[in-house]
């Protein structure tokens, strides 16, 4: 089986790569925009800079999307269009280059905004701020996609 995990530097991504590693019926491939010195590398078979992400060749059985772009502070362009990059457009990209591959695309419950609990998936979606904006437009990118899954988390901590 082929994996590809995008976002190898966080947290969920260096625990399920652990996981993986220990399998050697598996090939992991990850990405990862920095801090590569908390990456466990020999889980990996291949690991690449997220720029180098379009260099990947051949096809995945499973892609784990588990990057994201979360701002801290006030917003402005830049911040703009980190989240439109990694938020949106990424999601949209990997559905169309890997269109065989089954992509488990990790979301946010920042897409519901300020809904009453409990939460589920017929609650109203109204994100209310930029990063869940972001984060709905990658999910309809996955909503296109023949075999997905959408997980919304609401903390990894």
């Amino acid at each position: 089986m082929r994996i590809l995990i995008v976002g190898a530097n966080g947290f969920l991504a260096r625990h399920l790569a652990e996981s993986y590693g220990s399998e050697s019926h598996h090939t992991l491939v990850g990405t990862y925009r920095n801090q590569r010195d908390q990456i466990p590398v020999e889980c990996y078979g291949q690991l690449l800079a997220s720029d180098q992400l379009h260099e990947l060749e051949g096809t995945f059985d499973l892609i784990y999307l588990l990057a994201a772009y979360i701002p801290h502070g006030k917003s402005s362009d830049a911040v703009d269009q980190a989240l439109e990059a990694t938020n949106a457009a990424l999601p949209r990209q990997l559905c169309q280059r890997f269109p065989q591959s089954r992509i488990v695309f990790a979301s946010t419950v920042s897409v519901y905004g300020s809904s009453a609990l409990p939460m589920d998936e017929t609650t109203t979606l109204a994100p209310p701020n930029a990063y869940g904006q972001s984060k709905r437009r990658g999910e309809l990118a996955m909503l296109e996609h023949a075999n997905y899954g959408i997980v919304r988390f609401s903390s990894l901590y």
